[in-house]
Order: C-alpha cells, then structure tokens, then sequence
C-alpha cells in the first residue's frame, strides 16, 4: 500500500515465489526509514526473529503520534479522504474491476473438494 505494489511483486507468480523465498526485501528510496525498518522487520523470513506481537508493532516509530484508542473509536481524522459523492460510488475503483460481469463460482468452477471447505456455513449451493 505504501508503493503501490506488494513486495516481492511479479506478474508471473512463480517468479513471485521464487522472489519471496529467496531474494532481500527492496523497499524504494520514496518509503520513510520507519515505514522501511516496520516493513523489513514485519517481512522477516525468520519467524523467530520476525516482529509479530501486537504491542511492540504498535510501540514502531512508524506508528508514533497514532493513538490506537481514539483509532478504535473511529475519532481519528483519516490523513487522505477519496473524492467520492458516497458510500456506494465505485469511481475510485479501477474498471477492470467493476466491468467483470459478476459470477457465483470460482474461476474454473467449484468441485466437490473445493465446495468440502465450507460444509456447516449457513448457505452452500446446490450442485449442478
């Protein structure tokens, strides 16, 4: 959210693992030192060095001047507001998006693996 992509971005997923697994976090010159210290420590491969307990993620330089009370109250100011009319408006979402036509299934259909996932919600379709 910071960049505009995810870290270790790549259209070809495979090559996205592959950079996850293996390469060292590039964070642009254009991210603060806290943003780029609270990501590089939240991004850690090791998870037993990885920052992970809530507290000390809040404690970040990157979070000093929030104050996660009047967060949680909603009385904070939001630092950027989006140009929209209301509530329902989807100018702010790219058209790609909001041209697909809707559809009930996952890409490629459901089978009855996928559809074993979710026995005991309150709505399962009916097969086909």
């Amino acid at each position: 959210m910071l960049t505009g992509l995810p870290p270790f971005y790549s259209q070809d997923v495979q090559q996205m693992y592959s950079k996850i697994m293996n390469e060292e976090l590039v964070v642009p010159d254009a991210v603060s030192p806290a943003a780029k210290d609270l990501l590089k420590k939240l991004l850690e491969r090791d998870p037993n060095k990885r920052l992970i307990n809530p507290d000390e993620i809040k404690k970040h330089p990157f979070f000093n001047g929030l104050d996660f009370e009047k967060l949680l109250l909603f009385e904070v100011e939001p630092p950027y507001k989006p140009p929209v009319k209301d509530a329902l408006a989807t100018n702010m979402i790219d058209p790609s998006f909001t041209s697909e036509k809707p559809t009930l299934e996952a890409e490629g259909g459901a089978d009855a693996s996928y559809a074993a996932n979710f026995q005991g919600f309150t709505y399962v379709a009916p097969n086909k």
